[in-house]
C-alpha cells in the first residue's frame, strides 16, 4: 500500500516511471510488481489528468492543439479505442502523456480504463527486468559482469520483449497517424 501511495505521489509530481517500475520488479517480483505499479501509475496519471484538465487545459491546448488537430475528430468518434492505442503506443514522457488528452476532452472514465489496460504490457516488461536483476544479484556472491547480466534469460527475454513492443509501437503509430 505504501508503494502504491508513493507511486501515485511520484506520478503527480511529474516523475518518470522507469525507476519505480524497476524497483517494483526488484522488490515485489514480476506479478505483484506489475499489479502495484499499474494501480499506482493509473491512479496517479488519472489524478494528474483531472488536475491538468481543470487548471491547465487552455495552456495545453494552446501549446499542442495545432500538432494534434488531425486526431481530434478521431478521438471524438471512438475515444476509448484511441486512448487505448495512445497508451499502448507510448513514446511520450509519462507526465506529458497524462496531460495531452486534455486537448481532446477525454472522459475521466475512458482515461482511467485506457491507462489501466494500456500500461500493462510496458510495465510488465520493465518489472520483469527489475525482477531479473534481483534474481541475478541474489544468485551471485559478487557483482555479475555485464556479459553475465545480458546472457541471463531473466534479462535478455525482457529486453527482447521490449524490442518487440517498440516494433509493434512503430507499426501501430504508422497506422494510427496514417488514417
Amino acid at each position: 500500500l505504501l508503494f502504491i501511495i508513493f507511486t501515485i505521489i511520484w506520478v503527480l509530481a511529474g516523475g518518470f516511471g522507469t525507476p519505480v517500475v524497476l524497483f517494483a520488479g526488484f522488490v515485489f517480483g514480476k506479478w505483484l510488481g506489475t499489479l502495484f505499479v499499474v494501480i499506482g501509475l493509473t491512479i496517479g496519471a488519472t489524478g494528474l489528468y483531472v488536475f491538468a484538465n481543470y487548471f491547465l487545459k487552455d495552456i495545453i491546448k494552446e501549446k499542442f492543439l495545432n500538432k494534434f488537430q488531425n486526431l481530434e475528430s478521431k478521438f471524438k468518434k471512438s475515444e476509448l479505442n484511441y486512448m487505448l492505442v495512445y497508451r499502448f503506443v507510448g513514446g511520450i514522457p509519462f507526465a506529458i502523456s497524462n496531460v495531452l488528452p486534455c486537448i481532446f476532452n477525454v472522459k475521466v472514465f475512458n482515461f482511467f480504463v485506457s491507462t489501466l489496460i494500456g500500461l500493462i504490457p510496458q510495465v510488465f516488461v520493465w518489472v520483469s527486468l527489475g525482477s531479473g536483476l534481483e534474481r541475478i544479484i541474489d544468485q551471485n556472491e559478487e557483482a555479475p559482469s555485464a556479459i553475465k547480466l545480458i546472457s541471463s534469460p531473466d534479462i535478455y527475454i525482457p529486453i527482447i520483449a521490449f524490442i518487440i513492443l517498440v516494433i509493434i509501437t512503430i507499426i501501430i503509430r504508422k497506422i494510427f497517424y496514417k488514417k
